[in-house]
């Protein structure tokens, strides 16, 4: 709460009216290089996204992050307003996690079946029209040291229907109806994340014959769903805390729910994760972390579907503004010029 917080960073919050606007001031007490001449910023909140691309148009905004618009809009502003667009990787991956500790999906080849049964490309091209390219790594992200690309399961229909009649399940038949929860609202355009959860039941349906029925949940309920209903499918999203991939390790939050026990357990996975965390050597260890990261593939406790980008539109007067993989904002160094 404003009074109480303590920041010892460059700026301090002012004012903050919850889910409406935010303002932080100059921090007179910070003595670190201070590149820019900004006093304060002023962060708006709002989930009227016909009127934020309006407010930037209309220069009620110096820059405009894309999480705020519809692909409609997206698409219209990337047109439009090329020379004041920015899209930058980020350290994230978009995924449907399994709980691997329920059947049928404690059996791997269930698993590669749906994994092989998702046509990414198709998906992502419905949800996004090309600003952001379909995951064709493991789970690490693109630009995250031990990330291989291409060695993505592929969409491979056939082959997804014929493990699944190894795994017991022909054409689908006796394939229980799995639960699975999604996030009410996606960081990803506006865009509803029911259409997401949508593609991907329409496509197990009918590459695999079984059936998916989800349900929407706040943010909260999908890191510690109710203990009566434990979800066998969710769809998420992991970040890096940290430029490093033990920070997508088997104890990260893509692995774990509210109990606290890892949904996938494997043990050679694990071995190679434990022994990374005793290397000095970084080349070594990362080549640990890249061979972990194609078991994943393998093993497909998850299906990663994309890695997130920041992306969106900055006013040609605002200067010296970066954007760090890790999906952080630093406006110390930020210059807004006269105009």
């Amino acid at each position: 709460k404003t009074g109480n917080f303590v920041s010892n960073g460059a700026f301090q919050l002012d004012t903050w009216a919850r889910g409406k606007f935010l303002v932080l001031k100059k921090n007179p007490r910070y003595h670190g290089q201070f590149g820019g001449n900004l006093l304060g910023v002023e962060m708006t909140f709002s989930n009227q996204v016909e009127n934020i691309l309006h407010g930037y148009l209309d220069g009620n905004f110096d820059l405009l992050f894309a999480d705020a618009l519809t692909v409609e809009q997206h698409a219209y502003a990337r047109q439009y307003l090329s020379d004041e667009y920015f899209s930058v990787p980020k350290l994230s991956t978009v995924y449907v996690g399994f709980d691997t500790r329920s059947e049928p999906f404690d059996d791997p080849r269930v698993r590669r079946a749906i994994v092989l049964a998702t046509d990414r490309d198709s998906l992502i091209s419905k949800m996004f029209r090309g600003v952001i390219s379909p995951a064709n790594g493991g789970l690490l992200p693109s630009g995250m040291p031990g990330h291989t690309p291409n060695i993505a399961l592929p969409y491979d229909p056939d082959r997804a229907r014929f493990l699944l009649t190894e795994a017991g399940f022909p054409a689908g038949k006796g394939f229980p109806v799995k639960e699975g929860i999604f996030p009410d609202v996606f960081n990803s355009y506006a865009s509803p994340s029911f259409l997401f959860v949508k593609i991907l039941q329409d496509q197990w349906l009918k590459n695999l014959g079984i059936q998916v029925n989800w349900t929407r949940v706040n943010w909260k309920d999908l890191a510690q769903p109710s203990p009566s209903k434990k979800p066998s499918l969710r769809l998420g999203a992991w970040g890096a805390d940290y430029h490093d991939p033990h920070s997508f390790s088997a104890d990260a939050g893509w692995n774990r729910l509210a109990d606290q026990e890892n949904l996938w357990n494997q043990q050679e996975y694990n071995r190679l994760i434990q022994k990374a965390r005793g290397i000095l050597n970084q080349e070594e260890r990362i080549d640990l972390y890249r061979q972990a990261d194609r078991i994943i593939v393998e093993e497909a406790p998850l299906i990663p579907l994309y890695y997130n980008r920041t992306m969106g539109y900055q006013k040609p007067w605002v200067k010296g503004l970066t954007f760090p993989p890790l999906g952080n904002n630093y406006f110390k160094d930020v210059i807004i010029e006269a105009h």
